[in-house]
């Protein structure tokens, strides 16, 4: 799904809010990368993470990563539901990826993760965000009229 800076902008500004200090940016469906490019160009990030399910579409996203300067960057070729995310805490950027089913495969699998780490969910188009409730992550953040919100598990 395309993505406005400016909602990113606004995620990321509740996010640093909570206090925490995030290890690492991910963003799950990462499509050709700019919410990574964004995201590193704002913020300082021991690792930059992009994971996308289509070949094709990682394949842009390193052609777009040559006109940067992101040395932390890496674009991953993976399911969301087999990717484990990495310890320390991370800001785990969704624009609204995949169905519920596989967001809650995805959750679901990183649930350990959650529960040991501040880690953060910042969820563009939230249109699935029952299920993050439904796994136990609590809303510490939500625009209504954007679609925006950020969770933590609670």
């Amino acid at each position: 799904m395309p993505m406005w800076n400016r909602n990113l902008r606004a995620l990321l500004k509740e996010a640093y809010k909570t206090g925490y200090k995030f290890d690492n940016f991910i963003d799950i469906g990462s499509g050709k990368g700019k919410p990574c490019f964004y995201a590193g160009s704002k913020h300082t990030y021991k690792n930059i993470i992009g994971v996308e399910f289509s070949q094709p579409l990682i394949d842009v996203a390193e052609k777009n990563k040559l006109k940067t300067r992101l040395k932390n960057l890496t674009f991953l070729n993976k399911d969301a539901t087999k990717y484990e995310l990495p310890s320390k805490n991370n800001l785990v950027f969704l624009v609204n990826p995949f169905d519920d089913v596989t967001l809650e495969k995805f959750v679901s699998l990183n649930l350990k993760h959650f529960q040991s780490y501040n880690t953060v969910i910042a969820y563009l188009n939230d249109v699935h965000r029952k299920s993050l409730t439904k796994l136990g992550f609590e809303t510490i953040f939500r625009d209504q009229t954007r679609k925006i919100s950020l969770y933590q598990l609670s």
